[in-house]
């Protein structure tokens, strides 16, 4: 942060200041009592097991300089502040940090690029922010701090050398999406599909469209909505919105398309058609859903006038995110690093780039439960499980009680010899690749973020 100091805080959230200084400065927001920075600001969040507002003085007392409290003095125990740190009261600690967010997001004059989406949000923002970099200091979001917390912390780390910034706008439930447009004001948007992550809580893949378009709620009418064309129900609202609606994808229908896609080496080669010019691309990513993602990049980069051979360039460059169909290799073994999360969209998309790697080995598939999929949650493992019986996968591992589904579906399909495995835990999954899997074989992981598939990945690492 820049130029804030406690007043501002007060001011921004209609705080109280109950002990400390005003004109104390602030350069950082952080909402881990471990995080300790210089002249850091600790919001204390409410969460469903833990109440953080039990970590004040102690966060005071390592070296943060201020702290917001929705406690009343006499919960907080003021004696135990040190003098020169600020405690300011406000009504509700995550509603305050949002509207200090927003506070500072005034601040600033730089154009905001909102990309949201169901299936791919975070390579897209990566391409994205690497083709505007060839020719701005781009700001971007860090790792998944995208939703109604990490939103606000990422705006704070705004600066006044940024020249343009990409950020990621994650949601999961209803009227999110207005907190997080509220906060960021994006000039232009980008949606990259509609599928059926959380389900759950949004009822249909209609209400999670609704969700994501109020991404443009705030914009002028004279913004720019930047739509997947091989998406039909964002093909769909061609000449519906206010905003200049600009497709890109693989449909040649797309103002920015690809075609002549070669996925052979599992690193997609193609030529992509941006209003007519054509340029080659090779990607450094897997799978042809990063094609979509490349051209995403290349409509928003050539928007704010980015030459197409250096915004090519840098999108080129880009070898994935962790977690994020990363790929590293270990004693000549290929080993996909998906784990992040999951959903029906994003698991063939992995499958597919699985089966598009040429590899010496045999092809091993590693999938866990999807998660918040709602009353037909069994129905999509189902089907994946059909998807998987017809592709030409050697070893399919699958662990929990729902990817059971995929296991038992795909045994009673498959055609070819399968070796189908089921475990319960990532435990006994790990050491049967330990003691299976050999110098040529290709290993993807995937499965919803709580099944905590990173622990294969780091036992595989080592």
């Amino acid at each position: 942060m820049e130029n804030i100091r406690v007043r501002d805080i007060i001011k921004a959230t209609n705080g109280r200041l109950l002990c400390g200084d005003e004109n104390i400065i602030i350069e950082n927001i952080i909402i881990n009592s471990k995080d300790i920075e210089k002249n850091a600001l600790f919001v204390p969040i409410i969460g469903e097991r833990v109440d953080a507002h039990i970590f004040i003085s102690e966060t005071l007392q390592n070296g943060a300089a201020a702290a917001l409290t929705s406690k009343k003095n006499a919960e907080l125990n003021l004696s135990e502040i040190k003098e020169n740190k600020a405690v300011i009261f406000v009504e509700d600690t995550l509603k305050a940090l949002q509207a200090l967010a927003k506070y500072y997001r005034k601040k600033f004059t730089l154009p905001i690029i909102g990309v949201t989406g169901s299936v791919g949000k975070t390579s897209t923002r990566e391409m994205i922010a690497a083709a505007l970099s060839a020719k701005y200091k781009t700001f971007k979001t860090k790792k998944n701090l995208n939703g109604q917390i990490g939103v606000p912390i990422t705006l704070s780390n705004l600066s006044k050398t940024d020249e343009i910034a990409v950020l990621e706008m994650g949601i999961s439930e209803e009227n999110e999406m207005e907190k997080l447009v509220d906060m960021v004001m994006p000039e232009v948007a980008v949606i990259t599909n509609i599928g059926i992550a959380h389900i759950e809580q949004l009822g249909s893949k209609e209400n999670i469209r609704s969700e994501k378009l109020k991404i443009i709620d705030k914009m002028f009418d004279c913004g720019k909505v930047f739509l997947n064309a091989d998406d039909d129900m964002l093909l769909d609202l061609k000449d519906k919105l206010k905003q200049d609606i600009i497709y890109y994808g693989l449909n040649n229908k797309a103002e920015y398309y690809a075609k002549d896609i070669d996925t052979e080496s599992g690193f997609p080669e193609f030529i992509a058609v941006c209003k007519g010019t054509e340029i080659k691309v090779k990607l450094s990513v897997i799978g042809k859903h990063n094609v979509q993602n490349a051209m995403a990049a290349l409509a928003v980069a050539d928007c704010y006038g980015v030459v197409f051979k250096d915004a090519v360039k840098e999108i080129e460059n880009y070898k994935g995110a962790a977690g994020r169909g990363k790929i590293f290799y270990k004693n000549d073994i290929i080993i996909i690093d998906d784990v992040y999360n999951a959903s029906p969209d994003s698991m063939i998309s992995g499958l597919n780039s699985l089966l598009d790697i040429k590899n010496l080995g045999r092809k091993i598939a590693v999938l866990a439960d999807m998660k918040e999929l709602g009353t037909e949650s069994i129905r999509y493992h189902k089907e994946i499980g059909e998807y998987i019986a017809e592709k030409n996968i050697d070893i399919l591992i699958c662990i929990g009680e729902l990817a059971k589904e995929i296991a038992v579906t795909a045994g009673a399909k498959v055609k070819d010899n399968m070796d189908i495995q089921m475990f319960a835990n990532n435990i006994l999954a790990i050491k049967y690749l330990k003691d299976n899997i050999a110098s040529g074989d290709t290993i993807w992981i995937k499965g919803s973020n709580s099944m905590k598939l990173n622990e294969i990945i780091e036992s595989l690492a080592k």
